[in-house]
């Protein structure tokens, strides 16, 4: 097939849907296929429209795909960007087929931060809550209803696009994947062992007040413990005034790394990996630490517990729950040997999870957007 894949974003290979497209991507010409990408990058005029391309991209991209409609067997395009062209689609069946891309469903994560705002772990003033029903979920919402097919990377994606009223017969829901290969799962030490690593941006999404919330009682319990936070964007002094000052000594904070080695010799200087996300998709990073040979504590949303078994590649925790989050950081920091355990497991479970699977699942989405699967 001849296919396309659409991200507003800026090319780059670091990022979680910058990585995805890529490794899809080559995942999909090793099965035969010829694909193209479109991004950020090739409309610069609405580059140029800051905040407002979310709302002008979607037009710009039907009339693109319109004019190069015998180029492509099917087009692959993230579900807010998508809803312009859907209803082309619906009024041309000679156009290509569309594939709905859900990396997390807007709306889904739009109610679940509204959820943790009330519950104290989110900042959602009434301009952040009415916006995205103005800009991104009514797009995103229709978009899935009228594609020909919808890919997404969670059971619980899945579940919520079928009350959304998508047939279960057009969804397609499979995990991201990961290059274990580039992860080296070898002993910690003792000083490693105690080392608990956050990778991501210092945002509310990202659980950016539990783990203050849960560190506190982690140092006390295991004095030894230390807290890395990787890739936080926000500075030291900013992200470690959230902390109570007793416990500042115990986090580092390092707030870019872009280059993959790094990240990788990160994980393998760590003994866990923590998770407190109030919102995900399926996390790569969390793959690639489970590569690693990290056990992980994290909190069972999104695609977490399709990747994480609870109780034998790591510990889940429930949404916005701080406590038990210390409570399962602590148990694992304590018992080293059960820790050990559970990163074998974690890494043979990542061995499964290539992105050749990935790409295969996203073939048998188009083929079922071209109504040659059923």
């Amino acid at each position: 097939m001849r296919l396309l894949l659409v991200s507003f974003i800026d090319e780059n290979g670091f990022s979680g849907m910058g990585k995805w497209t890529h490794r899809v991507a080559s995942g999909l010409r090793a099965r035969g296929h010829a694909v193209d990408c479109w991004w950020n990058n090739d409309f610069p005029a609405l580059r140029r429209q800051g905040r407002w391309a979310a709302l002008g991209f979607p037009p710009v991209l039907a009339a693109h795909l319109v004019a190069a409609r015998d180029r492509y067997d099917a087009v692959v395009v993230h579900e807010p960007s998508a809803l312009a062209y859907a209803l082309a689609r619906k009024a041309d069946r000679r156009l290509p087929p569309l594939v709905a891309m859900c990396h997390n469903v807007e709306s889904k994560v739009h109610r679940q931060l509204v959820a943790a705002a009330r519950a104290g772990f989110a900042s959602m003033p009434l301009g952040r809550r009415i916006k995205p029903h103005l800009v991104r979920t009514w797009q995103s919402d229709g978009a899935v209803r009228a594609a020909d097919a919808v890919a997404c990377l969670s059971s619980e994606d899945a579940r919520y696009l079928e009350r959304l009223g998508v047939t279960p017969g057009r969804i397609v829901a499979f995990p991201n994947g990961v290059d274990a290969g580039r992860f080296r799962a070898a002993p910690r030490t003792a000083a490693e062992a105690r080392r608990v690593l956050f990778v991501g941006g210092w945002l509310d999404v990202k659980g950016r007040r539990l783990v203050p919330a849960a560190w506190p009682s982690v140092h006390a319990r295991v004095p030894g413990a230390t807290l890395t936070l990787l890739g936080t964007g926000a500075g030291e002094v900013e992200v470690l005034a959230d902390f109570p000052p007793h416990v500042r000594p115990s986090v580092r904070v390092r707030p870019r790394v872009v280059d993959e080695s790094d990240v990788a010799a990160e994980f393998a200087s760590h003994g866990l990996f923590f998770m407190p996300s109030l919102t995900e998709g399926s996390p790569l990073a969390l793959m690639e630490s489970m590569a690693s040979g990290l056990p992980a504590v994290a909190t069972a949303v999104g695609g977490i517990p399709d990747l994480l078994e609870d109780g034998r590649t790591g510990l889940l925790a429930p949404p916005l729950d701080a406590r038990a989050c210390a409570e399962a950081l602590s148990a694992l920091l304590e018992d080293p040997g059960r820790a050990g355990h559970l990163g074998t497991a974690a890494r043979a479970r990542a061995e499964g999870l290539g992105w050749d699977r990935a790409a295969a699942a996203l073939e048998r989405a188009c083929l079922l957007a071209r109504g040659e699967l059923t």
